[in-house]
């Protein structure tokens, strides 16, 4: 007797329970689905956009598909893709700092202010650039980001 109350009243507890949290953990189950999508979306959408800040303090701007890169800015200096030249600003004066065509084979080093948003520090690196040109066409543009010796960065603007 003992055995049937005690098994009577454990299952009308369960099923009280069940009843009283059920639509609670599908409200709860629901409401994660719908944070899931809204990360996915956000995730997708934000890999779409021309914008990229990486962690080493760089902000690149890439073409629509990603296949060049259009703008390189740092805290104090901007690299800009305008066609057949490559343009360096020093975004504190505002002024140009070096023009490098695309048709000719050169190489120049420009100093470089990074902010690391992480560390909260400015660190002083150096642009490589190097232009591959050829005299009939437009060559490719090769970008390193250098921390002393060692290449941080790498970047390609056609």
């Amino acid at each position: 007797m003992v055995a049937l109350l005690s098994l009577t009243l454990s299952s009308c507890t369960t099923s009280s329970i069940i009843r009283t949290y059920g639509p609670t953990m599908g409200t709860i189950n629901r409401a994660e689905r719908v944070a899931k999508s809204y990360v996915r979306s956000y995730n997708y959408y934000k890999e779409q956009l021309p914008w990229k800040n990486t962690v080493n303090g760089t902000r690149v701007r890439y073409t629509w598909n990603k296949s060049t890169t259009l703008n390189l800015a740092w805290y104090d200096t901007e690299i800009i893709n305008e066609g057949s030249y490559i343009s360096i600003y020093n975004t504190q004066t505002g002024r140009l700092v070096g023009r490098m065509s695309k048709y000719a084979t050169d190489r120049r080093s420009f100093p470089v202010r990074v902010y690391l948003p992480y560390d909260g520090v400015f660190y002083d690196m150096t642009a490589d650039i190097t232009t591959l040109g050829k005299t009939t066409r437009q060559g490719n543009v090769i970008i390193y980001l250098m921390m002393g010796n060692r290449r941080v960065e790498s970047y390609s603007m056609r």
